[in-house]
């Protein structure tokens, strides 16, 4: 007997009574996932001068196959296509997936499709998510780890993944950390302990800017819903961790640091978000006295260092968060 809950667009929860939980995600909803690569992109082309909805025609190669539960079967030879692109404006809108999109020749990303996609050419044109595929950045292995456990009880997904962080020979990205808050909200804190504990003791590498700011995200939002202390423990312990990572000095194209690069995209999520968030809650001694004394004085003296820079962004929220240090 299976229960299936619909949480927002892109997380779907299917409990299975006997078996725990089961997670799926826009990695394990989607019917097919790829790897493409891209090759001489046209001119973006626009209707006229105040349209906002233009198309640039691009080559595309299918490198690999990831999911095809649709049955597309061997990856075609290369194809061209028009995709739409939705161009930002300066009210901050920022356009559709395509919208800064490198496309240059060479260019690889991992494609996941919306909907049911009667071709290859239906998978580039229906995705909802692009990651791109770098050298220092692949999210193929992390796909292929959450399709490989996803079947899996939440004991088994958790034990899992725990080895995986614990053993990354590179950093893991944000569809990863999303599927494990997601794991986190709906298991049992027996069930996922372990994955918890190797959150905690993870080296700072074992996760990419973006997969640590996704996963701080995921866990507020899991926090909210779930209203459990041992995940309010998890995520004051790793905002705290995350804080004290200072940004990459040699961004890649993918990485968007905030405020003139002074602070990383991590740093940004924890002020924007999880800061007015603890305020609102009056979380702030709860987060104080779960630190530990070392942590809470290192992260002290790190917003002191940030908010001594009159070029920093975030400023009231830095002083919210020096505020909340002091709840203890």
């Amino acid at each position: 007997m299976h229960r299936l809950v619909l949480i927002g667009a892109l997380v779907v929860v299917a409990e299975c009574w006997g078996r725990g939980p089961l997670v799926r995600t826009a990695v394990t909803r989607s019917p097919e996932i790829v790897v493409a690569e891209f090759a001489q992109a046209g001119a973006l082309e626009c209707p006229d001068r105040t349209s906002r909805l233009c198309k640039r025609r691009v080559r595309v190669r299918i490198l690999r196959v990831l999911k095809d539960a649709v049955g597309l079967g061997a990856p075609p030879e290369p194809f061209e296509l028009d995709i739409p692109v939705y161009s930002g404006d300066s009210q901050g809108d920022e356009g559709n997936i395509w919208t800064d999109l490198d496309l240059r020749d060479g260019a690889q990303y991992l494609l996941i499709a919306g909907g049911h996609p009667a071709t290859f050419a239906g998978v580039v044109g229906s995705a909802l998510t692009l990651e791109p595929v770098t050298p220092e950045a692949d999210p193929t292995a992390d796909v292929q780890s959450i399709l490989g456990i996803s079947d899996l009880s939440a004991v088994q997904q958790a034990q899992t993944l725990a080895g995986s962080i614990m053993s990354a020979q590179s950093p893991h990205g944000r569809l990863l950390t999303q599927y494990v808050a997601e794991l986190l909200r709906i298991g049992n804190p027996g069930e996922t302990s372990s994955l918890a504990q190797a959150l905690e003791s993870a080296p700072e590498n074992a996760f990419s800017d973006e997969g640590r700011a996704a996963l701080l995200g995921g866990l507020r939002d899991a926090a909210i819903e779930a209203r459990r202390q041992e995940l309010d423990r998890l995520l004051f312990s790793l905002t705290a961790r995350y804080f004290l990572i200072d940004p990459d000095p040699h961004p890649k194209p993918s990485n968007r640091l905030v405020g003139a690069d002074k602070l990383s995209l991590t740093q940004s999520e924890i002020l924007a978000n999880i800061v007015p968030w603890m305020v609102n809650q009056k979380l702030g001694q709860t987060f104080s006295t779960s630190l530990p004394t070392p942590l809470r004085q290192r992260l002290e003296a790190k917003l002191a260092l940030l908010l001594s820079d009159p070029q920093v962004w975030y400023r009231d929220q830095m002083s919210q968060f020096t505020t909340l240090m002091g709840d203890h």
